[in-house]
């Protein structure tokens, strides 16, 4: 990488030994979440031959696989898992300590059952690391997505975005919209980053937890 296009500074420097240790060993997958992680804090992607080698690696690894009752309990396992790691200070801490199995296996099954819903373990190398859920009405709606935190920031949320909006143009949406917790700023800058703006919130309910605002992402 020619440093006399861009200027050296720790991130360059961090760009370069992603390439030596693992693009020039074929290790894309690797380079790729290196790379994307530099991105997030908003330094530009330095070559567009890294962020496509990687991507089409992640793809063949990440798999959307349709939801059956018997995924059902394993579903659930992972929103307690991710509840904790990622919601813990969002949610009441009762909700996540005394986390109701039987309440959400139910919850989960009518979901799963329902000709309205679209339910999907996300798999990465055989082992369950998230699941998403989408509800067709009059308008699609993203109703979950969630990933194990060590699965988080790596690209994953991309694809799964990706995944809906090619659900979408299957059933002749221009456009989908999701619920987001007014506090989670985590979610709502990668929203924003996948196009979604703002179109209204829901700011009344009794609990703070509750509340949301509303974001739409049109599909091109």
């Amino acid at each position: 990488m020619s440093e006399s296009y861009y200027k050296p500074c720790r991130e360059l420097e961090i760009c370069n030994e992603l390439i030596e240790t693992y693009f020039n060993t074929q290790q894309y997958e690797k380079c790729f979440e290196g790379h994307l992680a530099l991105a997030e804090q908003r330094y530009p992607l330095t070559s567009p031959v890294l962020y496509r080698e990687g991507e089409k690696v992640l793809r063949s690894l990440v798999r959307f696989e349709p939801a059956t009752e018997d995924d059902a309990q394993t579903i659930i396992e992972l929103r307690k898992q991710i509840w904790g790691t990622t919601y813990r200070g969002f949610y009441p801490d009762s909700m996540i300590d005394d986390f109701d199995y039987a309440w959400h296996l139910e919850k989960e099954l009518r979901r799963i059952r329902s000709p309205e819903y679209r339910v999907y373990r996300i798999v990465k190398a055989d082992r369950n690391i998230g699941y998403l859920s989408m509800r067709k009405t009059d308008v699609v709606s993203l109703q979950s997505l969630y990933l194990l935190k060590e699965y988080q920031h790596k690209g994953i949320g991309r694809l799964s975005f990706d995944f809906v909006k090619q659900y979408c143009r299957e059933k002749g949406a221009d456009s989908f919209t999701c619920h987001c917790l007014p506090e989670n700023w985590n979610a709502r800058r990668f929203y924003e980053r996948m196009g979604g703006k703002v179109i209204g919130e829901d700011m009344d309910n009794e609990e703070s937890w509750m509340n949301s605002v509303i974001y739409q992402f049109e599909i091109r």
